[in-house]
Order: structure tokens, then C-alpha cells, then sequence
């Protein structure tokens, strides 16, 4: 009996155990199941999200990067434009600068050059100066010669005819002297040394027409009193340091003119110019 009761349990137990390795049914979804894909929905979406935020904070810090480059640049470049500008300022200030510099330049090139010249002209005038002194002192220095005003004088020792004077005047490069003012008279009577003798003015050519031997008319008159009178009825020429025997009236001792006839024998006075 015993080991038939033992068979019965493992025939139990054989089919139980083939029932368990049958095909397995379908069983029916419960609210579990709904759950658990909600859940795995939700994560899903929140991963989605995390990598949407993550790729958007990627996106805004590199737009927010490329806008604060941007700023900087543009930054940059706005303050670059500004030096720029200062630059350009400050070289066209020297540019005017260096024209002023150089209209300076050539202003005193141009002077340098004009004192140059005037220096090379000076230097001519000086060498010209100190040739025409030279032939100053040359001609002052002749013997026998006095320099008044510009101009020689020179006072015979031999007694001649007035025509003879004349040309003996003419053989020293002068002529008979002739007197244009009151200062020169009173060197010609300084000159003569109290001798009568033949200055260069004749009325030759026409009677009562005093005229000088170089053509210009009388105008500056030295005649003693009561000359000229042509008391000969022939006395063309004139003498300076006429003292006559009769007394007459003395207005200047400088009146000294006396018309004389002309082949009468005095010293003469020559007179001829100089250049200065």
C-alpha cells in the first residue's frame, strides 16, 4: 500500500511538472504596466530634455561667447578707428607743421642765398671803393694840386697871357677855374695867396656877357665895387685879387673880381674834377 501511495505522489508530481512546462497563456495587462511605461516615457523624455538643455546651454555659452567677441572686436575695432583718427590727426598736423618748416626753409634759403649775393656785391663795391681811393689818393696827392670839394686846384708860378693860362690849364688835364659859390671864392682867395690871378670868365664872345669857359653863364657875381667898367674899352677877361690904388667902397672882402684886358702877364688858377 505504502508503495502505492508513493507512485500516486510521483505521478502527481510528473504532471504537476508538465503542466508547468506547457505553453504559457497570455496573461491579462494590469495597472502596473501603465505605470512602468509611463515611467520609462517620462525618463525618456526627461533625457531628451536634459539633452536639449544640455545642447541649448552649448549653444547659448557659444553665442553669448561669439556676442562678447563680437563686442570686443567691435570694441576693438571702434578704438582702432578712434587711434586711427588721432593718427591721422596728428599727421596732418605735421604735414602742416613740416610746410611751415619748409616754406621756413626756403625762406631762409632765400635769404641766405640774397646775402650771398649782397655779400659778393659788397665785396665788389669794397674792391671798387678801395680802387677808386687808391686813385684818389693818387690824384689828391699830386704836387703842386689842392682837393676842395670834389674837385683839384692848382695855382701857376709863371705869369701868362689869360689865352696862355688857359692852355697851360688844358695841358694839366684842367682848365681855367671857375666859382659856383661864396665858399668856393673864399677858397680861391686862400688859394691865390695874394696875387692877382686869371680865373675862367670872359665876355669875349659878346660884350657885357660873362660867361664861364666851360659855356654856363654868370649867376654868382664877386666884382670889386664899380666892376666890371671895360675902362680900356678892351677888358674881356677877369683877374681875382684886383687891388686898386684908389680906395673904394668894401662890402665883402671877398669882392675881388676886376675885368682886365686879356694879353695882360698874372699867374692863374686851374681847376679840373675828380671822380669819388
Amino acid at each position: 500500500m505504502a508503495v502505492t501511495r508513493d507512485m500516486d505522489v510521483r505521478s502527481e508530481g510528473v504532471h504537476y511538472q508538465n503542466i508547468e512546462k506547457g505553453p504559457k497563456t497570455p496573461q491579462p495587462h494590469t495597472g502596473g504596466d501603465h505605470y512602468r511605461g509611463a515611467l520609462r516615457l517620462a525618463a525618456g523624455c526627461l533625457g531628451l530634455i536634459c539633452i536639449l538643455q544640455a545642447t541649448l546651454n552649448i549653444v547659448l555659452r557659444l553665442y553669448f561667447s561669439f556676442q562678447e567677441g563680437k563686442d570686443l572686436m567691435l570694441t576693438s575695432c571702434n578704438n582702432y578707428s578712434i587711434k586711427t583718427d588721432q593718427l591721422q590727426t596728428q599727421y596732418n598736423i605735421l604735414t602742416i607743421e613740416i610746410d611751415k618748416l619748409q616754406t621756413k626753409y626756403n625762406n631762409l634759403a632765400l635769404e641766405k642765398d640774397q646775402l650771398q649775393t649782397d655779400y659778393i656785391s659788397e665785396g665788389r663795391e669794397k674792391e671798387e671803393l678801395q680802387k677808386r681811393l687808391s686813385e684818389l689818393r693818387e690824384n689828391i696827392n699830386q704836387p703842386g694840386w689842392k682837393y676842395y670839394t670834389s674837385s683839384m686846384y692848382y695855382i701857376s708860378t709863371e705869369e701868362k697871357s689869360w689865352s696862355e693860362s688857359r692852355q697851360d690849364c688844358r695841358e694839366r688835364g684842367a682848365d681855367l677855374v671857375t666859382i659856383n659859390s661864396k665858399d668856393e671864392q673864399a677858397f680861391v682867395e686862400m688859394l691865390r695867396r695874394n696875387k692877382s690871378a686869371w680865373i675862367g670868365l670872359t665876355d669875349r664872345d659878346s660884350e657885357g656877357v660873362w660867361k664861364w669857359v666851360d659855356g654856363m653863364e654868370l649867376t654868382t657875381e664877386y666884382w670889386l665895387p664899380w666892376e666890371p667898367n671895360n675902362y680900356l674899352g678892351n677888358e674881356d677877361c677877369v683877374i681875382v685879387g684886383y687891388q686898386p690904388e684908389e680906395t673904394r667902397p668894401i662890402n665883402d672882402p671877398l669882392d675881388t673880381w676886376n675885368d682886365y684886358v686879356c694879353s695882360e702877364r698874372f699867374v692863374s688858377i686851374c681847376k679840373k674834377g675828380i671822380s669819388i
